[in-house]
C-alpha cells in the first residue's frame, strides 16, 4: 500500500458518506446518493489527473486501482451473502406453485424485452444477456422499503410477492452462474467448452447445496457455542470465503459461493446474530461498491443517445411487464384488482441485484486484461441510469397503486373481466392444495409441461444461426410436446369442471364444459404464443412482435365470443328453448310438458 492507495479509499468512503448523508436527508433510496456521489468522484478524477492516477489503474477505460478492486469484490461478496439470507430453501420449497409460476412468466417477460432492446441496437448475444439479467432483477430491499414505509407488510400480495421474488432471485443467480460459464469457457475453449461447464457447474452446485443442507447446519450449532464475537465473526468470514474460492477455483463467479454460503446460514439460528454483527461491515464495503460502481459511469456515455434510448426503453417494458403481463398473471393465480397492481407496483424497483449483474458482465475479462463483452463497459452506465430512475418512480407508484387499480379496473371491458375471473376461478381449483386428493394427481399434464419447457430451454440456448439446425429441431419437438401438452390439460381441466365456482358470473348458458374448454384453450395459446416468440426471434425480432400481436388478438376474440355466448342471451331463441339448451348443458332432460285435449 502506498500514500495515493490511502488517498483513493479516503476519497471513496468521503464520498460514500456524503452521497449517502444526502440522500438519507432527502428520504430516498441510499443506492441513488451512492451512485450518484460516485458518478461525482469519476467525473472529477477523470479531470485531475492525480487523483484519477489514485483511483483508476487506467482511467481512459475506468480499471479501477487494486485496492479499490478489492473493495469493489467485498462489497459484491456481502451482498451476494445477505441476499442469500432471504432466499433459504425452506422459502423456496414453500413459496408454492402460484408463486413459482408468477416468477418465471416475470422473468420470461423481461429477459425477452432485453432481447428486443439489445437486437434493436445490435448487440451481441453475450451483451444482450447481461442486458437482459439487468433489466430482469426486481430489487427486494426497494420493495421492502416501501412496503414497510406504506404499512403493506401483512397484506396478503405481500407474501405471495415476497415468495415470487425469492424464486426469481435464485432463477437469475442460477443464469448468472450458466451465462458467466459459457462466456469464459467459449473464450478459454471453444472445442468442449459444454462439457466444461457442466462438470464446473455441477460440482460447485452440488458441493455447496450439500454445504447448505447438511454441512453448515451441523456446524451452526458448534457455532452457538462461540460467545466471542470477534472469533465468531472470524469464522464466518472462513466460511464465506472458502465458498466464494470453491467456485472461482472452477471457473465460475466467486460471488456464487458467498450467495450459497448466505442460504446455508438462512437456515440455522444463526441468522439474526449475522444479520446483528455483520450489518454494518456490509453497509460499508456495500456503500463503497456502489460509489466504485458509480465511478465506473463515463458522463458522456451515459447522456449519449443510444444509453438514453436504451433506458427509456428498458422502463417502459418493466411498466409494460410489471403492471400489465406480470400482473396478469397473479391475477389468474387468485389475487385481486388491486393486490396485482400492488405487487406490480413493487416489482418496478431496480437496485444492487441489476448493478450486480453489469459488474460482473462488465468485469469479465480474458487473461490479458481484454474485455470478454463487446459493449460491456456500456452496461455500467445502462444499468445505474435504469436503477436510478426506477429506484425514484417504484415508491412513488406503489404510493398511489390503488388508485391506478381502480382506474385501471373500470376501463376493463365486461367480457375481459369475466374471461379473467373465469380463468382465476379455474386455476384455483387446479393449485389448491388438496387438488390432488380430490382430482387426481396431474401426471400427463406435468411431464408434457417439463418436455414443452425443455425444449423452449433448447431454444433459448441455439439461438446462434450456428445452431439453427438444431433450433429447429428443438422447435419441431417444442411443437409436439405443446400438442401433448394441450390436449392434456384440457382432459384434465374437465375432471374437475363441476368443482369450478360459476355464481356471480350472470350466466344465462352454465356450458360447463365451453367454459373449461375456453379456459384450457386459454393457457394452451398462450404457451404456444411463448414457444413461437422464442423460436422466431433469434432469426427476426418484428416476426416475434407479429405473433404475439396475432396472438393476442385471438385470445381477447376467443374471450368475447365466450362471454357472448354464455351471458347474452341469444334473439332467435325462446325462453322453453333457452331451458333445454341449459339443462342439455347440465347433462339432464326436460320433462315435457302434457298439452290438454280436453274431453
Amino acid at each position: 500500500m502506498e500514500l495515493q492507495d490511502f488517498v483513493a479509499l479516503a476519497a471513496v468512503f468521503t464520498f460514500a458518506f456524503l452521497g449517502g448523508y444526502i440522500a438519507w436527508r432527502r428520504r430516498q433510496s441510499l443506492i441513488v446518493g451512492y451512485i450518484l456521489a460516485g458518478l461525482a468522484l469519476g467525473t472529477a478524477a477523470a479531470m485531475w489527473t492525480p487523483l484519477g492516477d489514485a483511483l483508476f489503474s487506467d482511467v481512459s477505460i475506468r480499471q479501477l486501482s487494486p485496492p479499490i478492486q478489492v473493495i469493489f469484490d467485498l462489497g459484491i461478496t456481502f451482498l451476494m451473502f445477505f441476499i442469500g439470507m432471504e432466499i433459504s430453501l425452506r422459502r423456496l420449497s414453500q413459496a408454492g406453485r402460484s408463486a413459482t409460476m408468477v416468477a418465471v412468466t416475470d422473468t420470461g417477460f423481461n429477459l425477452f424485452a432485453g432481447v428486443i432492446i439489445g437486437t434493436i441496437m445490435g448487440w451481441g448475444w453475450q451483451d444482450i444477456f447481461f442486458l437482459s439479467g439487468i433489466i430482469l432483477m426486481s430489487s427486494l430491499s426497494v420493495a421492502a422499503k416501501a412496503l414497510i414505509e406504506l404499512k403493506r407488510l401483512d397484506n396478503r400480495e405481500t407474501e405471495f410477492l415476497l415468495s415470487a421474488m425469492v424464486v426469481e432471485a435464485f432463477i437469475a443467480m442460477v443464469l448468472l452462474t450458466l451465462s458467466t460459464s459459457v462466456i469464459v469457457v467459449t473464450e478459454d475453449s471453444p472445442q468442449g467448452g459444454i462439457s466444461d461447464i457442466a462438470i464446473a457447474v455441477s460440482v460447485v452446485y452440488i458441493t455447496l447445496l450439500i454445504l447448505a443442507m447438511f454441512v453448515i447446519p451441523r456446524i451452526s450449532r458448534k457455532m452457538e457455542l462461540v460467545r466471542n464475537e470477534e472469533t465468531f465473526i472470524l469464522l464466518v468470514m472462513t466460511l464465506i470465503s472458502s465458498a466464494a474460492a470453491l467456485s472461482w477455483g472452477f471457473g465460475l463467479p466467486f460471488m456464487i459461493g458467498a450467495f450459497f454460503m448466505g442460504i446455508a446460514f438462512s437456515e440455522t439460528a444463526l441468522t439474526d446474530r449475522l444479520r446483528t454483527r455483520l450489518m454494518s461491515l456490509r453497509g460499508a464495503f456495500a456503500a463503497a461498491f456502489f460509489v466504485a460502481f458509480g465511478m465506473m459511469i463515463d458522463l458522456e456515455q451515459l447522456f449519449q443517445t443510444e444509453t438514453i434510448i436504451m433506458v427509456l426503453l428498458a422502463v417502459g417494458f418493466i411498466f409494460l411487464n410489471e403492471m400489465i403481463f406480470t400482473a396478469s398473471v397473479s391475477f389468474f393465480m387468485g389475487l385481486g384488482k388491486r393486490e396485482v397492481i400492488n405487487m406490480g407496483a413493487a416489482l418496478l424497483g431496480r437496485g444492487e441485484d441489476a448493478i450486480l449483474f453489469a459488474s460482473v458482465g462488465g468485469g469479465l475479462k480474458d487473461d490479458a486484461g481484454n474485455h470478454l463483452l463487446p459493449n460491456g463497459m456500456k452496461l455500467y452506465p445502462f444499468a445505474g441510469g435504469l436503477c436510478l430512475i426506477m429506484s425514484l418512480l417504484t415508491p412513488w407508484v406503489m404510493k398511489y397503486s390503488i388508485r391506478i387499480a381502480d382506474r385501471m379496473g373500470k376501463g376493463v371491458p365486461k367480457w375481459l373481466s369475466f374471461g379473467g375471473v373465469l380463468v382465476q376461478r379455474t386455476m384455483a381449483v387446479e393449485l389448491a392444495q388438496d387438488s390432488h386428493r380430490k382430482h387426481g394427481h396431474a401426471v400427463a399434464v406435468t411431464i408434457t409441461l417439463l418436455a414443452f419447457f425443455g425444449c423452449t430451454l433448447g431454444l433459448v440456448a441455439t439461438f446462434q444461426p450456428t445452431d439453427w439446425d438444431m433450433h429447429f429441431l428443438f422447435m419441431l419437438a417444442g411443437l409436439v410436446a405443446w400438442g401433448l401438452l394441450a390436449f392434456s390439460l384440457r382432459f384434465r381441466m374437465r375432471k374437475y369442471q363441476d368443482a369450478v365456482k360459476l355464481s356471480g358470473l350472470d350466466l344465462l348458458l352454465k356450458d360447463r364444459r365451453m367454459l373449461i374448454d375456453y379456459v384450457s384453450n386459454f393457457i394452451s395459446i398462450l404457451l404456444l404464443m411463448g414457444l413461437l416468440m422464442v423460436g422466431v426471434s433469434p432469426i427476426y425480432i418484428p416476426a416475434a412482435l407479429f405473433v404475439a400481436a396475432v396472438f393476442i388478438t385471438i385470445e381477447l376474440v376467443l374471450t368475447w365470443m365466450v362471454h357472448k355466448r354464455a351471458v347474452k342471451a341469444p334473439d332467435h331463441l325462446s325462453a322453453q328453448q333457452m331451458l333445454e339448451r341449459q339443462a342439455r348443458a347440465s347433462g339432464k332432460k326436460l320433462r315435457k310438458r302434457r298439452r290438454n285435449k280436453g274431453w
